[in-house]
């Protein structure tokens, strides 16, 4: 029906054809589009594609599990890790792709509806004028029959119906060609008229709504979400790299690449320097020789992919990725600024079509108003004929006018909502635009608000284990954590099954890898003293992401776990949760990375699999080989059950079912009876290398000192479970799972290659480190007598152990001093070898010089953009130099500091020693933070002071720079910190910028904005009140300036930002944190 007071809505019409309305029409042409049916095929396609990657993906790790496992390129590690996570891109985008395809088709659609609905009306006019230009022609021809003097007349009107007759036929036309594209676009026939159900309604465009718009639109553009799912992918892929690295490399060559990721602003010159310094000592890894007894150059031995082999044509693989994120992160950027621009477009052209409108219903309603008026004063003689004439002609051209001007809106508006995702559409009002209340658009637009930001939080996605167990962490941001005080939360997977146990707030969540499948279809609660708090939707795929918080009202029904079913073990002793991988049983929260991979090498011998005891099954085993989801293990196919007498039969050698609780699984006789078969090869094997050392076979040496090495822990294991000894069972499970054979990571003694790890006087086989007396293996280091960081792990846990027994027993002080001292010694030796903390710096150090060389080299060439360049890079290199040795200083520190509250936890004597070193080691913050100054600038510093203390006629303190220090941050002061009546003020841009925020100066108003994330926070120099987010804050005491900069109270800085604050009264410092 069309209904509206002008023509363009006359009273309801119907041609005897099919009754048609716009949402009639939109579910037609829904099932009718074949864009639409093709995107469906689309995504039914890449949700096939993204299962078989997942098939992919674990198809691969058990190939790698297997005897004839080949050891892989960069190039390779990078296609397995990526594969599923690209397959996942494009699954998410076909998703968004149908979406946008569905708005578009609706768009189309009423497009052309309105198009029809307007051509239908305007030959409705049309007829109108024809049946009236017919009764005037029928009038004129009766006058004509009693009067020649109505001739004229009669030849007018014969004319105007002439012309409404051709008028009729081409608005039919019109119509019909409107039909039939409606017909085509939604699948009906429309040959015939139709009747249109048809009710003009109208949107609000008032200026105010433009930047909701465009947020809309953000939320909607197809094109932005490709570009933002492509960011995020190069992000991962980033990611990935980093841990590849430092899988193959260990930790030792790769720390200082990894510690440049700490820079706010990464400079490209100076991150070569360091990622060439990195590939050196990789190559350096592999030179030299390696005694197996004889010495032997390592290059012989060097596996397919060892070393730099391993880079294969992906040498600058990361520097690649990094710039490929840098890439994606402006087409981002780009996509976002089109998307903005593309919606002000819409929008003033809107605009403009509602102010057409606007004037056409004015001149309409003037129109109206004078044509009533000629009709009262032709009624009374006051005016011909003609006038009242031209009246009428001037209220039916209006009318066309609003009708025209009408649809002109309604396609605008259409294209505004389509372009905005539908944002219009919610906010329609049924019949004319109120032009009343239109506002003009002229109003400045200004830059974009800032959206109310939300509870929020991030999330992280480890493998403790890799390809077997997840780990899932969250963390709020500080303003969910403050208004929900949740302090625990659960996993839900989609139907409710939760996902391991309840957890505290700061502790992970647990559970097979393959069950978390998408993060994005999870759900996790929020609970608080046990009652829900709120809900939180994950958003990002990979390894990280963000959560979207919605609080829940205090009458929320769900309590912590009351989702999730009661774990069920069926009626066996053995808990839900239980892995049998080939011969070892492991609960599920005691698999390791190591006896993980020492069970992964009994399945091909042993013809046994992967099975696992579902909680979400009543306690059945299940094949999970092949699983890729939750459902493997919640829903499980029949073929995939294993029953009872199967796991029954099967042969075990061990089991773990807690956390480092080694026992046998078999009789002591089948022990034995595996001892003496280990025993055999062995001698076997011994035989073979004295075989393969004669003829000159150094593979085949290196395959036997391989074998020898692993036979040799698997005979002490078994040892080990006979003597029911489970502390040296777990140890030689390490063993057998921490050698990873000869296409291991080379060096950072992370992982051994071939033969393992030599002892004292031993020699080591391919990729192992000798200790004194032996020759280093490929990739291992001479250590010269140094402590292996086995070796340091297990004298700090001795030396632990004689602590606590001391500390129970009530030993005496002076011994508690020396095991303490002992203690912290061995720590600190375990954190340096552990962290490589000497190693970084050496290696930034190193990437230093090369730049400052290449300064020198440009300063002579008179190259001053290009020195510039290198003089910047080094800078930043010196930077992080700095950065490193506090970190080694913070952790050292955290290590004194956990002693002495152990000392404090039980009620002993606080430890001489330990005083001594906190002191020291506070002294040595406070030089550390001095020395980044020059002479030069100290002296400045000094004259600054001086002046404040003359100018304030000592009411401010100034304080040295160096009593302000920090463990994580680098920051240098051009005015030194000062006291105003007890409250330390601190300059706010090299404490803030060095925090990764930005700050801002207006010299006019004398105002400092931060911003930081999504915090932005406004003050003004003398003002009480500051501005956080938008929201007024008290700023007692207010900003200062001293010598021209602007100074805030620490203590602002530390609430409003998240600065950590620690003050140190017996040191006389102030420790500034970022974490």
């Amino acid at each position: 029906m069309c209904s509206t007071s002008q023509p363009a809505a006359a009273a309801p019409f119907d041609n005897g054809g099919k009754r048609l309305s716009l949402a009639d029409a939109m579910q037609e042409g829904l099932k009718a589009s074949p864009a639409l049916k093709e995107a469906r095929t689309e995504l039914t396609k890449k949700r096939t594609e993204y299962q078989q990657a997942q098939h992919a993906v674990k198809s691969q790790e058990a190939k790698d599990r297997s005897l004839f496992a080949k050891p892989h390129s960069l190039s390779k590690d990078l296609e397995i890790s990526l594969k599923e996570p690209e397959a996942k891109k494009q699954l998410i985008e076909a998703e968004q792709s149908l979406a946008a395809q569905e708005r578009k088709v609706k768009h189309e659609i009423e497009t052309v509806f309105l198009s029809a609905v307007q051509a239908s009306l305007a030959e409705t006019g049309a007829s109108g004028k024809l049946a009236e230009a017919e009764r005037l022609a029928k009038e004129a021809r009766t006058k004509l029959t009693y009067s020649e003097l109505a001739k004229q007349e009669s030849e007018e009107a014969e004319q105007k119906l002439e012309k409404s007759q051709s008028d009729l036929k081409v608005a039919g036309l019109a119509a019909k060609k409107a039909r039939l594209a409606l017909g085509d676009k939604i699948g009906q026939n429309f040959d015939k008229p139709v009747s249109f159900d048809f009710q003009p309604y109208y949107g609000s465009l008032h200026q105010d709504r433009l930047w909701g718009f465009i947020y809309a639109a953000e939320k909607s553009s197809l094109e932005l979400f490709k570009a933002a799912e492509t960011r995020k992918l190069a992000d991962f892929r980033i990611e990935i790299t980093r841990k590849l690295y430092i899988s193959k490399f260990g930790n030792g060559p790769t720390k200082a690449v990894e510690s440049m990721f700490n820079i706010q602003d990464l400079d490209h010159e100076a991150f070569m320097a360091v990622y060439e310094n990195m590939l050196t000592q990789i190559k350096e890894e592999w030179e030299g020789f390696i005694w197996l007894p004889l010495p032997i150059p390592k290059s012989l031995i060097q596996g397919e992919f060892d070393g730099l082999r391993y880079f294969d044509d992906q040498k600058y693989s990361l520097p690649v990725s990094m710039l490929e994120m840098n890439k994606a992160v402006n087409q981002e950027k780009e996509a976002r600024k089109s998307v903005t621009a593309s919606v002000k477009q819409s929008y003033f052209d809107a605009k403009a079509a509602e102010e057409a409108y606007v004037q056409a219903l004015k001149k309409r309603d003037k129109s109206a108003g004078e044509q009533a008026a000629a009709e009262r004063n032709y009624r009374f003689g006051l005016l011909a004929k003609d006038g009242l004439e031209q009246a009428i002609t001037a209220r039916e051209q209006a009318d066309n006018g609003v009708l025209s001007s009408q649809f002109g809106y309604l396609s605008a508006l259409s294209k505004l909502n389509f372009d905005t995702g539908g944002a219009l559409e919610a906010d329609y009002r049924p019949g004319e635009l109120p032009y009343a209340d239109v506002d003009d658009g002229l109003e400045a637009i200004g830059g974009a608000p800032k959206q109310a930001k939300g509870l929020t939080g991030v999330w992280t996605m480890d493998q403790p284990v890799p390809t077997m167990t997840g780990q899932f962490s969250l963390k709020l941001d500080k303003a969910a954590d403050k208004e929900l005080k949740a302090d625990s939360y659960a996993v839900y997977a989609p139907g409710g099954l939760q996902i391991g146990n309840t957890v505290k707030l700061k502790e992970p969540v647990r559970h097979l890898s393959f069950v978390f499948g998408s993060m994005d279809t999870l759900l996790v609660k929020l609970f608080r003293d046990g009652a829900l708090a709120a809900e939180a939707r994950l958003e990002g795929y990979g390894s990280s992401g963000v959560m979207k918080v919605t609080r829940i009202e205090e009458d929320g029904k769900s309590s912590a776990g009351s989702s999730s079913p009661e774990p069920s073990s069926g009626n066996s002793e053995i808990p839900a949760g239980t892995l049998i991988i080939g011969t070892y049983m492991i609960h599920r929260d005691a698999l390791t990375p190591e006896n993980v991979v020492a069970a992964q090498k009994t399945i091909d011998t042993s013809g046994q699999g992967i099975l696992y005891k579902s909680e979400f099954a009543g306690g059945a085993w299940i094949n999970i080989e092949n699983a890729t989801d939750l459902d493997a293990i919640s829903r499980p196919s029949a073929r995939t059950v294993v029953s009872a007498e199967k796991v029954a039969d099967m042969k075990l050698l061990l089991q773990i079912l807690k956390p480092g609780e080694v026992s046998a699984a078999m009789p002591a006789e089948e022990l034995r009876g595996q001892k003496a078969s280990i025993a055999k090869e062995l001698k076997k094997n011994i035989e073979e290398q004295a075989s393969a050392q004669e003829n000159g076979s150094l593979q085949e040496l290196s395959g036997l000192t391989e074998r020898a090495a692993e036979l040799t822990a698997q005979d002490r294991l078994l040892e080990a479970l006979l003597a029911g000894d489970s502390k040296a069972a777990a140890a030689q499970l390490a063993a057998i799972g921490g050698a990873s054979g000869a296409g291991g990571a080379a060096g950072g003694g992370e992982a051994s290659g071939a033969g393992g790890t030599a002892g004292e006087g031993e020699a080591s086989g391919a990729g192992g480190a000798a200790g004194e007396g032996g020759a280093s293996g490929a990739g291992g280091a001479a250590s010269g007598g140094e402590a292996t960081q086995e070796e340091l792990a297990a004298s700090a846990g001795e030396l632990q152990d004689q602590l606590t027994t001391l500390l129970a027993g009530g030993g005496d002080a002076q011994t508690v001093d020396v095991i303490v001292g002992k203690l912290l010694d061995a720590k600190l030796k375990l954190s340096a070898a552990e962290n490589g903390f000497a190693e970084t710096a050496a290696a930034l150090k190193d990437a230093k010089t090369m730049l400052d060389a290449a300064f020198d080299a440009a300063q002579e060439q008179s190259e001053t953009e290009r020195a510039k360049l290198y003089a910047d890079s080094s800078a930043a290199l010196e930077q992080q130099i700095r950065l490193v040795a506090k970190e080694e200083q913070a952790a050292a520190r955290e290590i004194a500091e956990e002693l002495a509250e152990v000392l404090q936890e039980a009620g002993a004597a606080s430890s001489p020693l330990l005083d001594e070193w906190l002191q020291r080691s506070a002294e040595e913050l406070q030089q550390a933070e001095k020395r980044k100054y020059t002479a030069e600038e100290l002296r400045q510093l000094e004259e600054y002071a001086e002046l404040i203390r003359e100018a304030s006629a000592g009411e401010v303190t100034p304080l040295a720079v160096e009593s302000i220090v920090s463990s994580d941050l680098d920051f240098k002061f051009d005015v030194p910190p000062v006291q105003i009546y007890g409250n330390t003020y601190i300059q706010i841009r090299p404490l803030l910028e060095a925090f990764g925020a930005s700050v801002d100066w207006d010299q006019e108003s004398a105002t400092v904005t931060v911003t930081k994330d999504d915090t932005t926070i406004v003050c003004q120099v003398g003002g009480s009140i500051a501005f956080v987010d938008g929201e007024p804050y008290e700023l007692l005491p207010s900003a200062v300036l001293v010598l021209g900069r602007a100074m805030i109270p620490l203590r602002f800085a530390v609430e409003a930002l998240g600065l950590t604050v620690d003050w140190n009264e017996a040191a006389g410092t102030i420790k500034v944190s970022a974490n």
